[in-house]
């Protein structure tokens, strides 16, 4: 999926008015598809094109009039395709299940998105060529929701930067895996001057996935070249704990 409908979708909230299953075992094939560690029957394509439509209208009204905030907070977005994609923040089993519960579970329904599983094998530096990356509080309380985050560029060229970052923490030693995030964010380019800095927050939701007492990353690419023929990326990392 693009940018574009990234954005798209970031827009988007939804709940489901009722659609009735009724009927589908008689348009399913024999076919299985496994998703989210789930079989479930794999619809003809006569079947998604008459149901999809409405199945994505009624998820539309549904959602809006959610009443669980929480559950409404967690829905990044949500798409039709071959099926009915649903993206979530935290995309556990926890959370689909309260999903199908309480908007719909219709077997057109995939669900994406980090669970806190997500091997992380990215890798970063602290400070390159006179950039540098930092958090203002090195200790963060398991309650931490945001944080306050500067790049900041000491070299002495333009360094192009973005609003988008990734998280990571430690789940057992030296296991790392990507924390639930949201990951959509405005797709422009923001020009940082040789002597100044870009801040930033980085949002986490405890409230979604708990924050838990150990280690965490943050990840945040700049390039110092760019244009059509020559760009060179760099990956900044830093790196900071949670403690009850």
């Amino acid at each position: 999926m693009d940018m574009k409908s990234s954005l798209l979708l970031s827009l988007l909230f939804v709940t489901f008015l009722g659609i009735s299953c009724t009927g589908y075992e008689k348009k399913q094939t024999n076919k299985t598809d496994i998703i989210d560690s789930i079989v479930r029957p794999t619809a003809d394509t006569a079947f998604v094109r008459k149901n999809g439509v409405a199945l994505h209208t009624a998820l539309s009204s549904k959602i809006h009039s959610l009443k669980d905030t929480l559950l409404r907070c967690n829905i990044i977005g949500y798409g039709m395709g071959e099926y009915e994609n649903v993206y979530l923040i935290a995309n556990t089993p926890e959370w689909q299940e309260r999903f199908r519960k309480e908007v719909a579970d219709h077997p057109l329904i995939r669900f994406h998105g980090y669970d806190g599983n997500d091997v992380c094998k990215e890798e970063g530096v602290n400070h390159l060529y006179g950039l540098h990356l930092w958090i203002e509080a090195e200790v963060r309380p398991l309650s931490t929701q945001t944080l306050s985050c500067v790049f900041s560029n000491e070299s002495d060229t333009d360094i192009l930067c973005s609003k988008h970052y990734s998280l990571a923490y430690e789940k057992s030693p030296g296991h790392w895996c990507y924390l639930p995030i949201n990951t959509y964010a405005e797709d422009i380019g923001i020009i940082v001057k040789p002597g100044t800095e870009h801040r930033f927050t980085a949002r986490l939701y405890p409230e979604l996935f708990p924050n838990l007492p150990t280690r965490y990353r943050l990840f945040y690419e700049v390039w110092r070249e760019w244009g059509e023929d020559a760009r060179e990326k760099i990956v900044l990392m830093e790196e900071f704990r949670m403690k009850e």
